[in-house]
């Protein structure tokens, strides 16, 4: 798997909707407004075809209307993760202290965009609010941990391949190899990839449980806010 194809293979939703402004987004909030309209021309465009997109946003109804749209939205693959994990991701990434990183899954009013183009403005709201509106969407979602892709990757890509009615023309072996943290790492390390962070590569460790190398307290206010959705997901 060529890292730089990911883009062309599972495009980010947020592009397709920043395309449909001809003026510069004043706010990142701004692209709601767009997301109907893009959702919309990207069915029409691919016929009978589907189409696999990502997102980083919350699922829900907004002040623009629903959230995936259920006119134009089949099923959808959640990954959801330890948040004391997302916690240490996101403070490399972004390149913040750790206690920011914390206070942004805290923050409910979280968006994710960079300052020097709002055009992709991605409603996260907290960790828990993005968890618990995923799992809420009135359409079939299969959520999977990232733990378990972590731990078992095969049987985690054949539940993916299954809910998807996606039938593999290699191996799932091969699958695993071919998508494996280790050759995604050694492509970014030689050839550089779009989405990496400020100060860090974007497939920067992939392990489980990182959090538990920093001081344990550090994540007390997190815990306790997500205490219920954390036992639930067996992260407690």
């Amino acid at each position: 798997m060529n890292i730089h194809k990911l883009g062309e293979m599972i495009p980010n939703f947020a592009f397709f909707a920043s395309q449909l402004n001809a003026r510069k987004f004043e706010s990142p909030g701004q692209i709601r407004h767009f997301w109907e309209q893009a959702q919309s021309q990207l069915c029409q465009s691919a016929g009978n075809e589907r189409i696999l997109l990502k997102t980083h946003n919350a699922a829900g109804v907004y002040d623009v209307g629903e959230f995936p749209s259920r006119k134009y939205s089949e099923k959808a693959v959640y990954v959801v993760r330890d948040p004391r994990d997302v916690a240490v991701s996101y403070s490399s990434h972004f390149g913040l202290s750790l206690e920011s990183a914390i206070n942004s899954l805290i923050n409910e009013s979280n968006i994710n965009f960079r300052p020097e183009d709002m055009s992709r403005g991605e409603f996260l709201s907290s960790w828990s609010n993005h968890v618990k509106s995923w799992q809420q969407v009135s359409i079939p979602i299969l959520q999977l941990r990232y733990e378990d892709l972590i731990e078992n990757p095969a049987k985690q890509i054949k539940k993916v391949l299954t809910f998807l009615g996606i039938k593999p023309v290699i191996t799932i072996e091969d699958i695993v190899t071919l998508t494996s943290f280790e050759k995604l790492a050694k492509q970014e390390k030689t050839g550089g990839f779009a989405e990496a962070g400020k100060n860090d590569f974007f497939f920067r460790q992939g392990e489980k449980s990182q959090w538990m190398q920093f001081d344990e307290k550090k994540f007390e206010k997190l815990i306790i806010k997500f205490e219920p959705v954390m036992r639930n997901l067996g992260y407690l």
